[in-house]
């Protein structure tokens, strides 16, 4: 990983966050009318990538929330599993396993 790479996305991405962390402030907690739909699932699939990246999510409580939320339904721990078996580039599967920070749960290591 290149560090220089790293660091630029994460200070991309950061305002991007905030501006996710009050959309859900203001939006009752999800993205969509205040209630659970599947676009909190899939946009949540892809913030997971982010969490590799801890620091991003020191001030974004909302976020924090939200994310653990999402990653602790039923259907996600389902899909996390048998996305074990995925080949993947090296280094990859620690985006799969990595806890982020406590409050959000990183998904079920293989075992």
């Amino acid at each position: 990983c290149d560090p220089a790479a790293l660091d630029a996305a994460i200070k991309a991405l950061t305002p991007r966050f905030q501006v996710l962390d009050t959309a859900l402030d203001n939006g009752g907690g999800y993205l969509v009318g205040g209630r659970f739909t599947v676009a909190d699932l899939n946009v949540a699939e892809v913030i997971r990538y982010a969490q590799g990246a801890p620091e991003m999510f020191d001030d974004l409580p909302n976020v924090t929330r939200w994310l653990a939320a999402c990653q602790s339904r039923p259907a996600f721990q389902a899909v996390a599993e048998r996305r074990q078996d995925e080949e993947l580039p090296d280094g990859w599967r620690d985006a799969y396993t990595r806890t982020a920070r406590p409050g959000v749960p990183g998904l079920p290591p293989r075992g």
